[in-house]
Order: structure tokens, then C-alpha cells, then sequence
């Protein structure tokens, strides 16, 4: 398997880009091209056409690093939400985006696991259900349903 954050980090310049902001920039570009060439693995693309056609995605690294650094600070973030709401101020909150941004990555990438553990929690959240609706039933409601003179 290649590794594409030290590919995307060998050749995204910095131009200007705040470190903290150009990391995340190159985890994010990794993890996109990652799953961009996973998926035409996945349909039978070879590895080194696969490996071509995600070069091809991006035709100039140093355009695209002006680019994102001519974005400045003035644009929001789709995550500022959660740093506006937090009583903790910015460095909890970018603990927070980053932790929930890596969870969900990991969860995209290894699907199986996700549905394993949706379907697993599905059918045990139906059964504590069905336990405590039997205990209920069997417990707490008065018996004078079940009595012969209940009927008249």
C-alpha cells in the first residue's frame, strides 16, 4: 500500500500556509487520494493505473498550495461551529475536531467494521427491549387482566 500522507507532504509546498493548518491540509489530501484510489482498486483498476489516474488529480502542487493559501483565515471552517460552542476555549475544541474528524475517517475507511459494530448495537439495543418490556409485563402490571372475572 502506498503511503500517501508522505506523498501528498513531499510535494504540497507550504507557500505560506500556516504549519498547523498545512498538516491538516496534508492529512485531509491523504486521506481523500487514499480512499480515491481504493475505490478504483476496488473496481478492478490496476494498482499502477490507479496510482496514475490519482497523479493526475493534481496537476500542479505549487498552484494548488497558492491556492489554498490565498483562502486566508477570513473563511469559516465547516468545524468552527463546535469552537464557537465549547466552554473550553480553541484548544479543546481543536482536540475535539480533530478526534471526531479521525473517527470518522476511520469508520469510512474500514466500513465492515462500522456495519459490525450499527448491527451489533441494533440487536442488542432490540433485545435489552424485549427483556425489559417481558419484565415490565411480567412484573409490574397487575395481574387482573389474566383473572376469569376480568372479562365481565
Amino acid at each position: 500500500m502506498r503511503d500517501f500522507t508522505a506523498h501528498v507532504r513531499r510535494h504540497l509546498p507550504s507557500a505560506g500556509i500556516p504549519p498547523d493548518r498545512h498538516a491538516e491540509i496534508v492529512d485531509e489530501l491523504a486521506s481523500e487520494l487514499e480512499s480515491r484510489y481504493t475505490a478504483l482498486v476496488q473496481r478492478g483498476v490496476s494498482d499502477a493505473d490507479a496510482w496514475q489516474e490519482i497523479l493526475a488529480q493534481i496537476p500542479s502542487w505549487p498552484a494548488l498550495a497558492h491556492d489554498l493559501g490565498a483562502r486566508g483565515p477570513a473563511q469559516r471552517s465547516p468545524w468552527q461551529w463546535l469552537s464557537s460552542r465549547t466552554r473550553f476555549g480553541s484548544p479543546s475544541s481543536d482536540r475535539w475536531r480533530r478526534d471526531i474528524r479521525h473517527g470518522a475517517r476511520g469508520l469510512w475507511k474500514e466500513r465492515g467494521f462500522a456495519l459490525t459494530g450499527i448491527a451489533t448495537l441494533a440487536v442488542c439495543l432490540g433485545g435489552h427491549a424485549v427483556i425489559v418490556a417481558g419484565v415490565n409485563a411480567s412484573c409490574f402490571t397487575p395481574f387482573a387482566s389474566l383473572s376469569p372475572n376480568a372479562s365481565s
